[in-house]
């Protein structure tokens, strides 16, 4: 699961965001692990150089160091 980090000058408008399940059925929940889309949205508050940080891990586990990470930097005029 992506666990996003954002700077003061940006917000989350859904924190848990919308998720799309691959070929789901509308009536059947999704598994609990399997794939699938998350979307987020984010509100830029303030001006400037903001960034958007994201680690891939289960929210139980500490940060090893080596899971994927992603880093997106904005310039919001």
């Amino acid at each position: 699961m992506w666990e996003l980090n954002l700077s003061q000058g940006l917000n989350l408008t859904d924190i848990n965001g919308t998720f799309y399940s691959p070929d789901s059925q509308e009536d059947i929940p999704p598994l609990v692990g399997a794939g699938g889309v998350r979307e987020w949205e984010i509100k830029a508050d303030s001006e400037g150089a903001q960034q958007v940080t994201a680690v891939y891990k289960r929210p139980w586990e500490n940060e090893t160091g080596t899971e994927d990470r992603f880093i997106l930097n904005v310039d919001v005029f």
